[in-house]
């Protein structure tokens, strides 16, 4: 599967390139690890097969894509699955299911709100980064 010029193929054929970036892609789709990406590819004999910025491109765009389409189907079945809902309320809000000791102790109200506002903001920041 090694990429050929693109002077090569016929018109409105697709080149091995083009047929390596859809594999590519369809592979980070599925969260295949790079080792794994390697293998089946054919990439074995390769010093760094991920250096050319294509190859990286087209397998960061699947695995991205992936991984939206995971997250998508996760809050579509904490709609209908509490014990999905509480893992992401978990994940996502910093939930728990920890019980006060004290029952009569003072609640930090600032706390909690400073939590959420976190983690609020990971999810609103592209890569996840926080502003302070």
């Amino acid at each position: 599967m090694a990429p050929t010029d693109s002077a090569e193929a016929e018109p409105n054929e697709p080149t091995e390139r083009d047929k390596d970036t859809a594999i590519l892609t369809s592979l980070g789709e599925a969260q295949c690890p790079p080792h794994e990406v390697i293998v089946i590819m054919g990439w074995e004999d390769r010093k760094e097969p991920f250096k050319p910025a294509w190859v990286r491109k087209a397998y960061q765009k699947g695995r991205v894509q992936g991984l939206l389409t995971l997250r998508e189907a996760q809050f579509e079945m904490a709609k209908k699955s509490v014990p999905m809902a509480t893992m992401l309320g978990r994940l996502y809000l910093g939930q728990s299911e920890q019980r006060e000791q004290d029952e009569n102790a003072p609640i930090d109200y600032a706390a909690i709100a400073k939590r959420i506002r976190e983690n609020v903001s990971l999810l609103a920041l592209p890569g996840g980064t926080q502003t302070d």
